[in-house]
């Protein structure tokens, strides 16, 4: 298990973190100790603890295994937040300091060899910076699956109780803080791998203990039984009898076409009648030559 966390702020900006301590006001630095010692007491993982500083790369830890899980913490800082005004003209400039935070955080893990995109991730967003949470983590989703292609992770944001429709819990007040999981399922409907909407998984609230609102699973996905047409993209070269490229001369275009068959293609066109996707065939030459 990675817990990764950017450098902390300089001058430190205190939040009103409940839910991770009984201490109204939290700032970055307690809120790293608070989750440090919680996964300690709890949990018997191996724990790598990772930041963005530049002399840290997990000394030490000669296990080279892909990491199974990700803790990730993302806030940001006031030159953060100046830097982005220093850059107002340029056209590649961001609202939100998250987003520079989130780039910052996503290349540095990624550059590990035991970076594991299949793993699960957990990103745990103190603040906003009072932007919405859903368009917040509408477009983290979109750059989590462009760059890295990761689908089983989900994003917790505090927010404050009165934002939360409720009936089957008693006793709530507005006071009460809910800790909002956010996730996006890859494959739903007609969208395809097109991050289009985000899914509020579930609540969690700080009365009577602590409950979540539902009994279900944090990290939703799982191989879809319907994939509703998508295309997979195949690049198909191999061996008789398994792939077999047969090349048919076009004398009106004077080009070769070719057809694609084999026991390995046919094993392909059942599991995508099965499970209802398209085939899409990339030329054989091209996926050889890289």
């Amino acid at each position: 298990l990675v817990v990764s966390f950017r450098e902390v702020c300089r001058d430190s900006i205190r939040r009103q973190l409940e839910i991770l301590s009984s201490s109204l006001e939290q700032d970055h630095q307690l809120l790293v100790d608070e989750l440090l010692k919680v996964i300690s007491n709890f949990t018997l993982v191996q724990l790598k603890i990772s930041s963005t500083l530049p002399d840290n790369e997990f000394e030490g830890n000669d296990d080279q295994r892909l990491i199974q899980g990700y803790i990730i913490i993302l806030f940001s800082c006031k030159f953060d937040d100046d830097s982005i005004h220093d850059g107002e003209d340029s056209e590649t400039t961001k609202d939100n300091p998250l987003d520079f935070v989130l780039d910052d955080q996503i290349i540095f893990i990624m550059e590990k060899i035991t970076f594991n995109p299949r793993a699960k991730f957990i990103f745990i967003i103190p603040d906003t910076h009072g932007e919405h949470p859903d368009s917040l983590t509408l477009r983290f989703s979109q750059l989590l699956w462009k760059v890295t292609k990761m689908s089983n992770f989900i994003i917790l944001i505090p927010k404050f109780i009165n934002n939360v429709e409720m009936n089957s819990v008693v006793n709530i007040q507005e006071k009460d803080v809910a800790l909002e999981v956010y996730s996006w399922i890859p494959f739903e409907g007609l969208t395809c791998d097109n991050v289009e909407k985000i899914v509020l998984v579930n609540q969690w609230m700080v009365t009577n203990g602590g409950l979540f609102l539902r009994n279900i699973t944090l990290f939703p996905f799982s191989l879809p039984k319907n994939f509703h047409q998508c295309p997979l993209i195949v690049g198909a070269f191999g061996t008789d009898p398994y792939v077999i490229v047969d090349e048919i001369s076009n004398e009106e275009k004077g080009k070769q076409s070719l057809i694609l068959n084999g026991l390995g293609l046919n094993l392909l066109y059942t599991f995508s009648e099965k499970y209802n996707f398209t085939l899409s065939f990339t030329p054989y030459e091209k996926v050889i030559s890289g």
